[in-house]
């Protein structure tokens, strides 16, 4: 299923074009004792952004050099993740090649990333999809960036989430592509399931606002 631009109700979508970016509402402040973390293939701290990501605080910087890195990037603390240009560090694959924040989390991070390519991410689901259709995988989204909600209520309604700024960067070829089907209520009944892919660069639930 291709990546479709659907905004509405069921997901909150932010498009990036190869250079664009989402503005932050705030950042938090970097403790005395941020540091830098260094990624490259070899000499460097890490050689995979994931476990530099892992390892970092509020306040940090994650520098990371030229190469392709594995995606399943989570990121849960607030930090600057800056690459050496999208022709230069790519981070592909992954079901959703970079997470920011987590459902459930205390506090959702304020997180800046720059000079990236984001691609080959393929999202089967979505953080929402269970709450409003009772089954997971039946909305898929965020196969490039996910944002998911930091809460989900007893009805079905998300809330929260991180804060990102994306600049200097490009996300392509991502799709959103769901699991799971469930009936779609139509009179047509089986013949017609329901699924919906939307957001297959991006799907935001945090605070973000196109530039």
């Amino acid at each position: 299923m291709k990546r479709s631009r659907l905004c509405g109700r069921i997901a909150t979508l932010a498009w990036l074009l190869p250079a664009a970016a989402v503005v932050p509402v705030g950042w938090a402040a970097a403790p005395v004792s941020a540091a830098t973390l260094t990624v490259c293939p070899s000499g460097c701290q890490y050689t995979q952004i994931s476990t530099a990501a892992a390892a970092a605080r509020d306040g940090d910087t994650i520098r990371v050099g030229p190469g392709r890195y594995r995606g399943g990037v989570r990121i849960e603390a607030s930090l600057r993740l800056a690459g050496a240009g999208p022709r230069s560090t790519v981070i592909a694959g992954g079901g959703h090649v970079v997470t920011v924040g987590a459902i459930g989390a205390a506090r959702e991070p304020v997180v800046s990333i720059s000079g990236v390519r984001i691609t080959g991410g393929v999202a089967r689901s979505s953080p929402v999809s269970a709450p409003f259709t009772g089954r997971g995988g039946v909305l898929a989204g965020g196969g490039g960036v996910e944002i998911p909600p930091q809460a989900i209520s007893a009805e079905g309604v998300p809330s929260g989430g991180a804060t990102v700024v994306i600049s200097g960067s490009v996300i392509d070829g991502n799709r959103a592509d769901p699991a799971h089907t469930v009936p779609s209520g139509l009179p047509c009944a089986a013949r017609c399931p329901f699924a919906l892919a939307a957001g297959g660069g991006i799907e935001s639930w945090g605070r973000s606002s196109p530039r």
